[in-house]
């Protein structure tokens, strides 16, 4: 690559063009070494045999620095000898990595661009959601259901557990389900259209925010915590599609096969089991003695459920009866509102 030598009288008038013409059988400028395979700030482009020719070193440091202005998308900047790089394809946007009909190339929700469908990391590194086991399946380890009503979504559920089944904590839950009040909610959660949400007496979650009108902390999707299994969610959380989301399901005392409404079933003497809890029976609204005592639902009300109206003790707040997703057909709220603890607001 050095310019062959030349008398020095004439030097002066031939170095530009010797200069140029070296720049361009190399592809990069003269430099005090011998030539620019042992000089290591030059970018030979003999090694960018992948991707889009690069832009070389610009000397403006950059994600990209040996590659100039950058690589195009789907390419990264690498170093491929010493001193010398290119830029090879790297997701399925470069012309390598070219996605196959039907497939096409997607980013993913980790911000990855792969081709839809094809599996983007290794599950026995990562784990697998709630309802996932890592298996090996054509070779590659992936995340495949182990149990037939996994979800990730509600719309995961209407052909898996029936119509008006919901997506609680990673699996698919039938109208039979669902909470109809928040005594079947853990902690400080109320029952909201079939699943358990938080109050804001409590400070929601990461990616949740407290909606002022309802007093309950509401999903905001854009800044959830990532995840990969359940043990790597804070408290209360659970892993599902990737994201720590709140563990929305109902906690069953009785009933747990749905065919005892009404009934003692597994309740202490005296109680009845509705809507799989446990509830104090009384004799009616003129009954004053029997709930008096009975903690926060000191109040004998009418409640009517799947096997028919019972009276049992309740209080002002919870065992509404304006609306029921467990109902058959589910009640539910007009436009505009939401069913909280079996009451239209």
């Amino acid at each position: 690559m050095s310019p062959r030598p030349v008398r020095a009288a004439s030097f002066a008038a031939v170095a530009p063009l010797l200069v140029a013409a070296a720049s361009f059988l190399s592809g990069c400028p003269i430099y005090s070494a011998d030539s620019c395979a042992a000089d290591p700030n030059c970018r030979d482009t003999a090694y960018a045999d992948a991707g889009p020719t690069p832009v070389y070193d610009t000397g403006t440091p950059s994600d990209d620095a040996g590659c100039g202005t950058g690589c195009g998308d789907g390419y990264v900047c690498t170093a491929q000898a010493t001193g010398r790089y290119g830029c090879s394809p790297y997701d399925c946007r470069a012309t390598e990595k070219k996605c196959t009909e039907p497939e096409t190339c997607q980013q993913n929700s980790e911000g990855a661009w792969a081709c839809a469908g094809a599996p983007v990391v290794d599950c026995t590194k990562t784990g697998c959601i709630s309802g996932y086991t890592c298996a090996d399946v054509a070779g590659k380890k992936q995340c495949v259901s182990s149990d037939p009503n996994a979800c990730v979504a509600d719309a995961d559920c209407a052909e898996k557990t029936g119509a008006g089944s919901l997506c609680l904590g990673g699996v698919c839950k039938a109208p039979k389900d669902l909470c109809s009040d928040s005594t079947q909610c853990k902690g400080a959660a109320s029952c909201v259209d079939g699943r358990c949400v938080p109050k804001c007496s409590a400070t929601c979650a990461t990616g949740y925010k407290c909606d002022d009108k309802s007093g309950l902390c509401g999903r905001d999707t854009t800044s959830l915590d990532p995840c990969a299994t359940d043990g790597s969610c804070k408290s209360g959380l659970v892993c599902v599609g990737g994201n720590c989301v709140v563990d929305d399901r109902p906690v069953f005392f009785c009933d747990k096969a749905g065919s005892a409404d009404g009934t003692k079933d597994l309740c202490a003497a005296g109680s009845v089991c509705l809507h799989h809890n446990c509830y104090i029976a009384c004799t009616g609204p003129s009954d004053t003695m029997t709930c008096a005592t009975a903690d926060k639902f000191n109040v004998c009300k009418s409640v009517t459920t799947s096997s028919g109206a019972h009276d049992v003790c309740g209080s002002s707040s919870n065992l509404g009866s304006e609306c029921d997703p467990t109902a058959t057909p589910a009640k539910t709220c007009a436009a505009g509102k939401v069913c909280i603890d079996g009451f239209c607001k």
